[in-house]
Protein backbone atom coordinates (compact mmCIF):
# COMPACT_ATOMS: atom_id res chain seq x y z
CA UNK A 1 0.00 0.00 0.00
CA UNK A 2 1.36 3.81 -0.91
CA UNK A 3 2.01 6.01 2.00
CA UNK A 4 -0.11 8.17 2.71
CA UNK A 5 0.97 12.15 2.58
CA UNK A 6 -0.47 14.51 5.19
CA UNK A 7 -0.27 18.33 4.46
CA UNK A 8 -0.74 21.22 7.05
CA UNK A 9 -2.06 24.14 5.45
CA UNK A 10 -1.44 27.27 7.55
CA UNK A 11 -3.68 30.11 7.24
CA UNK A 12 -2.51 34.17 7.58
CA UNK A 13 -3.70 35.92 10.96
CA UNK A 14 -5.69 38.81 10.05
CA UNK A 15 -5.14 41.34 13.11
CA UNK A 16 -7.46 44.65 13.34
CA UNK A 17 -6.57 47.18 15.03
CA UNK A 18 -8.52 48.58 17.86
CA UNK A 19 -10.56 51.68 18.44
CA UNK A 20 -9.21 54.40 19.75
CA UNK A 21 -7.87 57.92 19.27
CA UNK A 22 -4.03 58.76 18.05
CA UNK A 23 -1.70 60.99 16.82
CA UNK A 24 0.85 61.03 14.11
CA UNK A 25 4.04 60.03 15.97
CA UNK A 26 6.98 61.33 15.51
CA UNK A 27 9.91 59.54 13.20
CA UNK A 28 13.13 58.05 14.60
CA UNK A 29 15.47 55.36 13.15
CA UNK A 30 13.28 52.16 11.81
CA UNK A 31 13.95 49.42 14.09
CA UNK A 32 15.55 46.32 12.82
CA UNK A 33 13.35 44.48 10.24
CA UNK A 34 12.62 40.54 9.66
CA UNK A 35 15.43 39.53 7.61
CA UNK A 36 12.74 36.95 6.01
CA UNK A 37 10.41 39.46 4.65
CA UNK A 38 9.88 38.58 1.27
CA UNK A 39 10.25 41.03 -1.90
CA UNK A 40 7.36 42.22 -3.30
CA UNK A 41 7.31 43.08 -7.62
CA UNK A 42 6.63 46.98 -8.71
CA UNK A 43 7.31 49.00 -12.03
CA UNK A 44 9.56 51.62 -10.54
CA UNK A 45 11.34 52.11 -13.78
CA UNK A 46 8.88 52.62 -16.43
CA UNK A 47 9.73 50.20 -18.73
CA UNK A 48 6.84 47.81 -18.34
CA UNK A 49 8.65 45.29 -15.76
CA UNK A 50 8.51 44.27 -12.52
CA UNK A 51 11.59 45.56 -10.18
CA UNK A 52 12.52 43.67 -7.25
CA UNK A 53 11.59 46.27 -3.89
CA UNK A 54 12.94 45.15 -0.41
CA UNK A 55 11.32 46.82 2.72
CA UNK A 56 13.88 47.39 5.86
CA UNK A 57 16.20 49.75 7.24
CA UNK A 58 16.48 50.83 3.64
CA UNK A 59 14.57 50.19 0.21
CA UNK A 60 15.95 48.61 -1.93
CA UNK A 61 14.87 48.36 -5.74
CA UNK A 62 16.57 46.30 -8.21
CA UNK A 63 15.64 48.25 -11.71
CA UNK A 64 14.92 45.78 -14.54
CA UNK A 65 16.07 48.31 -17.30
CA UNK A 66 19.39 48.51 -16.75
CA UNK A 67 20.04 46.26 -13.76
CA UNK A 68 21.06 48.96 -10.97
CA UNK A 69 20.05 48.85 -7.05
CA UNK A 70 18.33 51.84 -5.93
CA UNK A 71 17.90 52.40 -1.91
CA UNK A 72 16.72 54.91 0.38
CA UNK A 73 16.76 55.39 3.89
CA UNK A 74 13.48 54.86 6.31
CA UNK A 75 12.50 56.77 8.87
CA UNK A 76 9.89 54.13 10.74
CA UNK A 77 7.93 53.89 14.16
CA UNK A 78 7.22 50.52 13.73
CA UNK A 79 8.84 47.68 11.72
CA UNK A 80 8.34 49.29 8.15
CA UNK A 81 6.55 47.11 5.39
CA UNK A 82 5.47 47.24 2.12
CA UNK A 83 2.00 48.03 1.77
CA UNK A 84 1.98 47.97 -2.09
CA UNK A 85 3.24 50.13 -5.52
CA UNK A 86 1.04 52.01 -7.83
CA UNK A 87 2.07 54.94 -10.09
CA UNK A 88 -0.08 57.75 -8.03
CA UNK A 89 1.09 60.86 -11.00
CA UNK A 90 0.70 58.68 -14.27
CA UNK A 91 4.08 59.01 -15.27
CA UNK A 92 5.09 55.70 -16.10
CA UNK A 93 6.70 54.78 -12.86
CA UNK A 94 5.14 53.17 -9.95
CA UNK A 95 5.21 54.90 -6.46
CA UNK A 96 6.45 52.25 -3.20
CA UNK A 97 4.05 52.49 -0.65
CA UNK A 98 5.87 51.71 3.09
CA UNK A 99 4.14 51.35 6.22
CA UNK A 100 5.99 53.37 8.65
CA UNK A 101 4.14 54.33 11.66
CA UNK A 102 0.97 52.37 13.10
CA UNK A 103 -1.38 53.83 15.99
CA UNK A 104 -4.07 51.83 17.97
CA UNK A 105 -6.38 52.64 14.99
CA UNK A 106 -4.30 54.43 12.06
CA UNK A 107 -1.93 53.30 9.74
CA UNK A 108 0.53 55.34 8.29
CA UNK A 109 2.13 55.54 4.68
CA UNK A 110 4.86 56.79 3.16
CA UNK A 111 4.99 56.74 -0.60
CA UNK A 112 8.80 56.59 -2.40
CA UNK A 113 9.72 57.75 -6.12
CA UNK A 114 12.19 57.46 -8.66
CA UNK A 115 12.03 59.65 -11.08
CA UNK A 116 14.61 58.81 -13.50
CA UNK A 117 17.81 59.91 -11.19
CA UNK A 118 17.08 60.19 -7.73
CA UNK A 119 14.90 57.69 -5.34
CA UNK A 120 13.41 59.73 -2.47
CA UNK A 121 10.41 59.65 -0.56
CA UNK A 122 7.80 61.91 -1.56
CA UNK A 123 7.54 65.12 1.15
CA UNK A 124 4.58 67.31 2.61
CA UNK A 125 5.32 70.23 4.12
CA UNK A 126 8.76 70.00 3.72
CA UNK A 127 8.76 66.33 5.63
CA UNK A 128 8.33 62.65 3.77
CA UNK A 129 4.77 62.26 3.77
CA UNK A 130 2.30 60.34 6.04
CA UNK A 131 -1.22 58.94 4.42
CA UNK A 132 -3.33 58.13 7.22
CA UNK A 133 -5.81 55.17 7.01
CA UNK A 134 -8.45 54.05 9.54
CA UNK A 135 -9.37 56.29 12.70
CA UNK A 136 -11.66 55.85 15.80
CA UNK A 137 -15.27 56.47 16.64
CA UNK A 138 -14.36 59.89 16.29
CA UNK A 139 -11.99 60.68 13.23
CA UNK A 140 -11.06 59.23 10.02
CA UNK A 141 -8.12 59.28 7.32
CA UNK A 142 -7.55 58.23 3.98
CA UNK A 143 -6.62 58.52 0.70
CA UNK A 144 -7.26 57.91 -3.07
CA UNK A 145 -5.34 57.66 -6.31
CA UNK A 146 -7.13 59.39 -9.36
CA UNK A 147 -6.83 58.84 -12.51
CA UNK A 148 -5.90 61.88 -13.51
CA UNK A 149 -2.30 61.62 -11.49
CA UNK A 150 -3.85 63.45 -7.91
CA UNK A 151 -3.33 61.83 -4.48
CA UNK A 152 -6.92 63.16 -2.51
CA UNK A 153 -6.20 63.06 1.00
CA UNK A 154 -9.66 62.66 2.94
CA UNK A 155 -10.03 63.71 6.76
CA UNK A 156 -13.23 63.24 9.18
CA UNK A 157 -13.85 64.61 12.37
CA UNK A 158 -17.18 64.31 14.49
CA UNK A 159 -18.87 66.87 16.67
CA UNK A 160 -20.52 66.73 19.55
CA UNK A 161 -23.83 67.50 17.88
CA UNK A 162 -23.39 64.00 16.18
CA UNK A 163 -22.73 65.45 12.60
CA UNK A 164 -19.15 65.22 10.85
CA UNK A 165 -16.96 67.94 8.88
CA UNK A 166 -15.12 66.46 6.29
CA UNK A 167 -12.07 67.77 4.71
CA UNK A 168 -10.49 66.96 1.30
CA UNK A 169 -7.40 68.10 -0.11
CA UNK A 170 -6.18 67.44 -3.86
CA UNK A 171 -2.59 67.08 -4.63
CA UNK A 172 -0.18 66.82 -7.72
CA UNK A 173 3.09 65.56 -7.72
CA UNK A 174 6.10 67.78 -8.30
CA UNK A 175 9.53 66.05 -8.13
CA UNK A 176 9.77 65.14 -5.01
CA UNK A 177 6.90 66.74 -3.20
CA UNK A 178 3.27 66.26 -2.78
CA UNK A 179 1.80 70.45 -3.91
CA UNK A 180 -1.48 71.06 -2.53
CA UNK A 181 -3.79 72.26 -5.75
CA UNK A 182 -7.18 72.17 -4.49
CA UNK A 183 -9.07 72.03 -0.82
CA UNK A 184 -12.92 71.18 0.50
CA UNK A 185 -14.20 71.79 3.74
CA UNK A 186 -17.91 70.83 5.07
CA UNK A 187 -19.30 70.84 7.92
CA UNK A 188 -22.87 69.33 9.29
CA UNK A 189 -22.46 66.03 7.29
CA UNK A 190 -24.82 63.53 8.59
CA UNK A 191 -22.84 59.91 10.33
CA UNK A 192 -24.88 57.91 7.44
CA UNK A 193 -23.09 59.43 4.50
CA UNK A 194 -21.28 57.58 2.78
CA UNK A 195 -18.63 59.97 2.55
CA UNK A 196 -18.16 59.97 6.30
CA UNK A 197 -16.55 56.57 5.68
CA UNK A 198 -14.75 56.69 2.32
CA UNK A 199 -13.01 58.90 4.89
CA UNK A 200 -11.28 55.98 6.82
CA UNK A 201 -10.20 53.94 3.68
CA UNK A 202 -7.85 54.03 1.47
CA UNK A 203 -8.46 53.70 -2.53
CA UNK A 204 -5.41 53.04 -4.33
CA UNK A 205 -5.33 49.77 -6.33
CA UNK A 206 -2.99 47.52 -4.61
CA UNK A 207 -1.85 49.68 -2.08
CA UNK A 208 -3.32 48.99 1.38
CA UNK A 209 -1.69 48.99 4.86
CA UNK A 210 0.70 46.02 4.88
CA UNK A 211 1.15 42.77 6.20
Amino acid sequence: MAPVRRCLLVLPLLVLPACGDDAPPVSRAAPTPDASAPAFPGDVDGDGEPDAVTVGEQISVQLSGDGRTVTAAVLADTPPVAAGAEDVDRDGRAEVFVRTARGSSTTFLTPYRWDGTTFAPLLLDGQPARLGIGGSATHGEGFSCTEDGRLVVRTALRQDTGSWDLSTTTYEVAGHALTGVDRRDEAGVAEDDPRVGGSYLVDCRSVGEGE
